[in-house]
């Protein structure tokens, strides 16, 4: 009961994150998803993109995928349309959530080792994927307000 309430509180906040994501991506014309902030940053399409796959690729790397395996993974999901990265968004997220709830509490504090050497337990990885979808939703919404844009979102509840 307690592993449930822990995951059920933070997949809460993550669904938090997931509808404020999807207002600023509707708020997008097809000519924004070019924009860089910065020449060496990702173009707001990009940063969509990576937003939608982010759930399957940490999970992926918390389950001991190789920097090999991470950049196919990244190749064979290009950016294709906003519909598509809200599509994405949420088939990732509902396979993240499926997969944290048929853990068992032992395979919750298993010690899973990052291709680059970072040992984090299952749970401490959610955690890290949190942190993760928070620090993206920060840049697009911040993207937006370079833009112009003023989303009028509430980031948190």
């Amino acid at each position: 009961m307690h592993q449930n309430i822990l995951l059920s509180s933070i997949f809460s906040q993550l669904e938090v994150a997931n509808r404020s994501i999807i207002e600023m991506a509707v708020l997008l014309d097809e000519d924004d998803l070019n924009w860089r902030y910065q020449d060496k940053k990702r173009s707001l399409g990009e940063l969509l993109n990576h937003l939608s796959l982010l759930y399957r690729a940490d999970y992926l790397i918390m389950e001991e995928a190789s920097k090999d395996e991470m950049g196919d993974y990244y190749q064979s999901n290009p950016f294709r349309s906003t519909e598509d990265v809200i599509k994405t968004l949420q088939v990732n997220f509902e396979a993240l959530k499926a997969a944290y709830y048929s853990f068992r509490e032992d395979e919750l504090e298993e010690m899973k080792i990052s291709y680059w050497g970072t040992a984090y337990s299952r749970y401490e990885w959610l955690l890290e994927i949190l942190g993760h979808m928070y620090h993206h939703r920060a840049q697009l919404h911040f993207y937006l307000e370079a833009l112009g844009k003023s989303p009028q979102v509430r980031l948190f509840e």
